[in-house]
């Protein structure tokens, strides 16, 4: 996203793609997994895998 939005003046067209995918992966579990683990203070165990895990929409760019 910091390559294609970084010349933009205005930051409304990255928070048009940035927003859904924050709330899509706010409630996933490896924030949850990710806040536990600071506070236990561990290594976290993250759940989620890039191969099936990505929110709807991805990848937003057309190449």
């Amino acid at each position: 996203m910091i390559w294609r939005f970084g010349s933009s003046e205005l930051p409304f067209d990255l928070l048009e793609i940035d927003g859904p995918f924050a709330l899509a992966l706010g409630s996933s579990g490896d924030v949850k997994e990710g806040v536990g683990a600071f506070i236990e203070k561990r290594a976290p165990a993250f759940p989620g895998r890039v191969s099936t895990d990505m929110p709807v929409g991805y990848p937003w760019w057309k190449d």
